[in-house]
């Protein structure tokens, strides 16, 4: 039945709003993903501001969105999307997140101009929050703020969930199959060092994940560039192959199947967004945080990482394994393990185990500053301990238990998280404007306090 609701609510409909909403914003936006990548790289590269006792710094608000988003889905579930919509399913994974870097940059603007302080001085911020402020001139105040509390319950929940529990659960699987790691040590681990954090407070965890994702994201080109250097050689029938596959060609004789095709695009674009969460505005609370950074440019942040996310490593992990003779006859859990111990040996299968650890523990870190900015919205300070008690005791259940059905209430639970920010960004989208040739707007942090 759980699957069955999944399967409605991300259905064709759901998948089409996705795209028009990237579609909208991109016209909206005069398509500055691709018109304002110098720009976007100047941001991102450049001069990175402190972080201050107001909120974290540009960089670390950064680290902590890739934190929750890059994880054990950029092997796994990629693999899982070629193997239900073929090669070609790579193609509108890409596609699809392209646009949904528009969509991205509108939900962290908005979340930036939105964001509240409170009475101690730290911002505060999220889809909850652009729901609560951005609509009360729209809807009455009351409404406003029902719609932001139904957002920030269901986030919470995800954060149990699916960015929780499975991650510690995936964490605890990889290292017991490379070494033999018992599945409780692996949970009491990450349960004590995930409460340390949470104690010391929301800096602690930004400050991690701005370490970890750089290291995670190295060890991976690496890992993949050592399979594309030694497969160059099949490297343009690979982009070729997933080409065909893409547009419904099998091959030149075969022709062309409607079928390949609406199955690759449909499990592209959903694999695509549960892969950089674009539209879902989980990353808000992460990008509204950070103090010194105007609305622009914490929404051209949010473009990178939704771009390094899904164009460049899910690809990185498709075409590896569709390098590889053999690999697509494996599970997709075993793709991309296969595709490195092919070329690297035996002990390739350790170095992915730690690589999916130390994602999954990522997220786990990411989807804790989001679980706690929710908490914080709905019971206020108050709800700050019991959250960390209650987070350490899913991270150690996690790792002792099997999540299939999490992860099918965790796919209804983003289908419902994405109906009311999409339906913020539309309405609020008179509010996101592109600075002027020359003359950077920024938007003092004060305006925001006046919230408080």
């Amino acid at each position: 039945m759980i699957a069955k609701i999944g399967s409605v609510l991300w259905g064709t409909p759901t998948v089409l709003l996705f795209l028009f909403c990237g579609l909208f914003f991109s016209f909206k936006l005069r398509f500055l993903q691709f018109t304002g990548v110098r720009e976007l790289l100047r941001t991102v590269c450049g001069k990175t501001q402190r972080q201050t006792k107001n909120g974290i710094s540009p960089f670390q608000s950064m680290c902590t969105a890739l934190a929750a988003s890059i994880g054990t889905g950029n092997i796994v579930g990629v693999c899982a999307a070629i193997t239900a919509g073929g090669p070609g399913a790579v193609l509108w994974m890409c596609l699809s997140a392209l646009l949904g870097e528009a969509t991205a940059y509108a939900e962290n603007y908005l979340g930036v101009v939105f964001r509240d302080c409170d009475i101690e001085g730290t911002l505060r911020g999220g889809a909850m929050y652009t729901l609560k402020n951005g609509l009360t001139g729209i809807f009455s105040p009351k409404t406003a703020e029902r719609a932001g509390m139904l957002y920030a319950v269901l986030c919470l929940l995800c954060a149990f969930g699916m960015g929780n529990a499975v991650q510690v659960n995936a964490a605890a699987n990889a290292l017991h199959g490379a070494f033999g790691v018992r599945f409780f040590v692996t949970g009491a681990v990450c349960a004590v060092c995930v409460g340390v954090l949470l104690y010391k407070g929301r800096t602690a965890v930004a400050k991690l994940t701005s370490v970890l994702v750089p290291l995670g994201c190295i060890a991976f080109f690496a890992m993949c560039a050592g399979v594309l250097v030694s497969q160059y050689r099949a490297l343009p029938s690979v982009f070729g192959l997933i080409l065909r596959s893409a547009f419904g060609f099998k091959s030149a004789a075969a022709g062309f199947s409607a079928n390949m095709l609406r199955s690759s695009l449909s499990v592209g674009v959903r694999r695509g967004i549960f892969s950089n969460e674009a539209g879902l505005g989980t990353s808000v609370a992460a990008h509204a945080a950070a103090d010194d950074a105007t609305p622009h440019e914490q929404g051209l942040r949010s473009m990178a990482e939704v771009f390094l996310d899904t164009v460049v490593m899910c690809t990185l992990t498709a075409v590896c394994v569709l390098c590889v003779p053999g690999a697509m006859d494996c599970p997709p859990e075993t793709m991309f393990v296969f595709a490195l111990q092919s070329q690297f040996g035996a002990w390739a299968g350790k170095i992915v185990a730690v690589a999916l650890t130390l994602f999954a523990f990522s997220t786990l870190l990411g989807w804790s500053f989001f679980g706690r900015e929710s908490c914080h919205f709905v019971f206020g300070k108050r709800g700050d301990l019991p959250f960390t008690v209650l987070f350490c005791i899913a991270a150690f259940a996690g790792s002792c238990s099997s999540f299939s059905l999490v992860w099918e209430l965790s796919d209804i639970i983003n289908a419902l998280l994405a109906f009311p920010n999409i339906m913020s960004l539309f309405l609020l989208s008179k509010e996101i404007q592109l600075p002027k040739k020359n003359k950077r707007k920024r938007l003092v942090v004060d305006k925001f306090k006046k919230r408080g």
